[in-house]
């Protein structure tokens, strides 16, 4: 155990000496390796993850990050991710350091000490380190900011810097979130969980979802955590003052006075929406006008809002499918029809059988021949 933390002790002074030496030869900016940090949302009094991302366009064999720690936010644990497995030498510092003019900072250093002509970090973007912070009490706004980025390249070995990098913790005692990578086909049916995180109760609540063009709402229902006597939601669409469309969700406890809401975190809405046809591309999600009441006061309470998307990818269009239940067969013939009349919302797109830019009856007569092969 001494011979392994001798050796770790070895490798922080070897890898920071070099980075010293290096300073002493080069210093100079390298726009093509940068560090990304996103803002985040957390609990106030809660801990929350911080990724820390870089992009590099060459290797990297050494890296130092001085993170500057705001007012009553306490640095608890760094950890690498699978893109600094190649470093020998992993550590950051277990106290508060203190700059000449009393900023508090911790730093992170990265690197390898004897395999000179090796990456200690892998690929060319993405996350590297994981910080968790823990946060005071309350609700607030908390920079982080990123100093003194010093990397060593591995194809130079001159000493390089990095521009500086700021984020920001919002924390809240109450706000929602929707999962981040929502993935969907062009006319599917899926199911998107809305996330609450909170820190007291939540007699009643009201949540408008903004739908993006297109987006069919089918259905909503209560998640697990949630126990109301009221629940209730628009049953059509309803439009803002500025045209945007959307639909309404209410429950609430009106006899028992207890949250309709247990624990901290998890799910309270799930939402069935049905994707758009032959759309490709981002769709956005995004709930506003919350509010709810707090057992405690019975004040009316507001909660900012929250966004998402829906990231669609566009099926393969099929001539004929006219109600769009994945064949050709005498019922498209039908929903055609339909369409011609006024009286169906068939796709016209799959309709236009002669692929003439226009429907007409000349594209039932079509259809039916592509029915019995003869077209």
């Amino acid at each position: 155990m001494l011979k392994m933390k001798l050796k770790s002790t070895f490798l922080a002074v070897l890898t920071t000496s070099l980075l010293c030496v290096a300073s002493a030869l080069s210093a100079n900016a390298q726009s093509d390796h940068y560090l990304t940090v996103p803002d985040v949302q957390a609990i106030g009094g809660g801990t929350v993850t911080v990724p820390v991302s870089l992009n590099n366009a060459g290797g990297v064999f050494s890296l130092q990050i001085e993170v500057f720690l705001p007012d009553g936010v306490e640095f608890l644990s760094a950890e690498g991710s699978e893109r600094i497995a190649n470093a020998e030498f992993f550590d950051y510092s277990k106290e508060d350091k203190f700059t000449e003019d009393n900023q508090r900072y911790r730093r992170i250093i990265i690197g390898n000490a004897q395999n000179m002509f090796e990456s200690a970090i892998s690929g060319n973007e993405g996350e590297i380190i994981y910080i968790t912070f823990q946060l005071p009490e309350g609700e607030g706004e908390y920079p982080l900011q990123f100093k003194n980025l010093q990397f060593i390249s591995l194809t130079t070995f001159a000493l390089s810097y990095m521009d500086d990098v700021t984020a920001t913790i919002n924390a809240s005692n109450y706000f929602f979130t929707f999962p981040e990578d929502i993935q969907a086909t062009s006319g599917e049916t899926i199911v998107v969980p809305l996330n609450l995180y909170n820190t007291g109760g939540i007699y009643s609540l009201q949540i408008d979802l903004i739908m993006p063009d297109g987006v069919e709402f089918i259905d909503v229902t209560l998640g697990e955590r949630v126990s109301a006597e009221f629940f209730n939601y628009g049953s059509e669409d309803k439009y803002t003052d500025d045209g945007l469309r959307y639909r309404r969700v209410i429950f609430a406890n009106l006899l028992n006075t207890s949250s309709t809401i247990s624990g901290n975190e998890g799910v309270v809405l799930y939402y069935t929406l049905k994707m758009p046809y032959h759309v490709e591309g981002t769709l956005p999600l995004r709930i506003t006008n919350i509010q709810f009441f707090n057992p405690p006061t019975y004040a009316l309470e507001y909660i900012a809002d929250a966004e998402g998307s829906i990231n669609v990818t566009q099926t393969p269009l099929l001539i004929g499918d006219v109600n769009h239940d994945g064949s050709v067969s005498i019922a498209d013939v039908t929903a055609l029809i339909d369409v011609l009349l006024g009286v169906g919302d068939g796709c016209q797109i799959c309709g236009d059988v002669n692929e003439s830019q226009d429907l007409s009856i000349a594209d039932v007569t079509a259809l039916i021949d592509k029915l019995l092969g003869v077209y």
